[in-house]
């Protein structure tokens, strides 16, 4: 039997069902919102990333180094369009630079690839490479105005990025043209 002592005892349920609603508030606002923000920030770099790979294999390609900047220009151009729905949104792609870089192919001459200063193609010995730098500018997923935290790369201000993609040149020949 109970004992009455004139106060009433706590009841010991029914007190999560009123705290879960600011439960799930605070998970949403302080874990998956800003989790789904760091995962579209990441498959926009993809993209960005894979439009720069595209660009470089596809002026790689090509006969002459001016059709090269063309197919490079222009795959970036088509790729930043087809991306454009798929929460892609930078900017700055179009001012890449492609360059050539030189190998030399005994052992004894430097490992890294050196720029490519003109002259005649040296195809035994040398490897050439087009290679595209792609400086770019990733949006935030919401304007935020800064306010508390300031200018914060991603979330407040867009994220600056410089993107850079190789591959070897299938035509050395008509580098010079």
């Amino acid at each position: 039997m109970k004992k009455l002592t004139g106060k009433r005892e706590r009841k010991r349920t029914g007190y999560s069902i009123t705290e879960l609603p600011l439960a799930l508030l605070i998970l949403f606002v302080f874990g998956a919102f800003p989790l789904m923000a760091l995962s579209l920030t990441a498959l926009r770099m993809a993209f960005v990333n894979l439009t720069c790979n595209e660009a470089v294999r596809a002026a790689a390609g090509t006969q002459t180094f001016s059709l090269a900047q063309t197919a490079a220009k222009t795959t970036v151009a088509n790729l930043s369009q087809a991306f454009t729905g798929l929460a892609y949104n930078f900017q700055g792609g179009s001012n890449g630079s492609l360059s050539i870089y030189q190998t030399p192919l005994s052992p004894n001459g430097p490992p890294d690839p050196q720029p490519y200063n003109g002259g005649p193609i040296q195809t035994s010995q040398y490897l050439y490479q087009y290679q595209l730098s792609m400086p770019t500018q990733i949006q935030p997923i919401l304007q935020y105005s800064g306010g508390l935290f300031g200018n914060v790369p991603g979330w407040s201000a867009p994220i600056q990025m410089n993107v850079t993609a190789s591959a070897y040149c299938e035509n050395p020949q008509g580098l010079n043209q």
